[in-house]
């Protein structure tokens, strides 16, 4: 049951500053049936922020839904006395800008960017101040890349005789698929499409799918492909070589 429905609706925010409605939301996650009320308080923070519900079309991550107010509220509610609202919220909106020019090195979509930026965030309100700190470190670039989720996972969807079709998530998303056949020649894989949603539509997202294509494929030692003349150029930024007017090939270890 809620405890505050009738009140919290039945009364104006304008007398309330931003840190008094976040720790109204604080208090009301405290009972359950609230869920309402605490929307509505969101709703006005957001209002006040200038915060839309576009910052998170991308759906699947751990801020799925969520805005700044949401992250704020997330790190400051076990110690909610001693935290200042603003001073954590202005901290967050800092790490939102660098977070977001760190993500688009590896997309060319703002707004997968700012998804991305939000998960970690998320999980670590400093997230991109320390990273920052790391990439100074030649030794802690492993580190980095694992800290950046830079995950690439192939999964078989459909296999027949005439072709293998499969899924390609990327940070836990699905990017899009590849379909592949076993080629003529012994230990080698056919790529017969390439098929990326538009957000992951990159160099560097399809040549990291497509170099775990050896984990996935591991008693194959060579990948072709039989592209059309404008697509040449891009295969080559992969590292295929042609082995015949219709063929590009690329070997495992190169």
């Amino acid at each position: 049951m809620s405890h505050t429905n009738k009140k919290i609706y039945s009364e104006s925010f304008d007398g309330y500053s931003n840190d008094a409605l976040a720790d109204m939301i604080v208090n009301l996650s405290r009972y359950e049936g609230n869920e309402e009320d605490i929307q509505s308080v969101k709703n006005e923070l957001n209002k006040r922020k200038g915060i839309t519900e576009d910052c998170n079309k991308v759906k699947g991550g751990l801020a799925d839904g969520k805005s700044i107010v949401d992250i704020a509220i997330h790190h400051g509610k076990d110690s909610w006395a001693s935290i200042q609202f603003e001073s954590l919220e202005q901290q967050l909106k800092k790490q939102v800008e660098k977070g977001v020019k760190v993500e688009m090195e590896h997309t060319d979509s703002t707004e997968m960017a700012l998804e991305i930026t939000m998960d970690h965030l998320w999980e670590d309100p400093k997230y991109y101040d320390k990273l920052s700190k790391m990439e100074t470190n030649e030794s802690l670039k492993p580190m980095i890349k694992r800290m950046l989720r830079e995950e690439t996972q192939l999964k078989i969807t459909d296999e027949t005789p005439e072709s293998i079709s499969i899924l390609v998530e990327y940070n836990g998303r699905n990017a899009g698929i590849i379909m592949v056949k076993p080629a003529n020649a012994e230990k080698t894989l056919e790529i017969l499409t390439i098929n990326f949603k538009p957000d992951y539509e990159t160099i560097y997202i399809i040549n990291e799918a497509v170099k775990s294509l050896w984990g996935t494929f591991k008693e194959i030692n060579s990948l072709i492909v039989a592209p059309k003349p404008e697509g040449i150029a891009f295969w080559n930024k992969l590292g295929f070589t042609r082995i015949s007017p219709n063929y590009l090939i690329l070997n495992r270890g190169h």
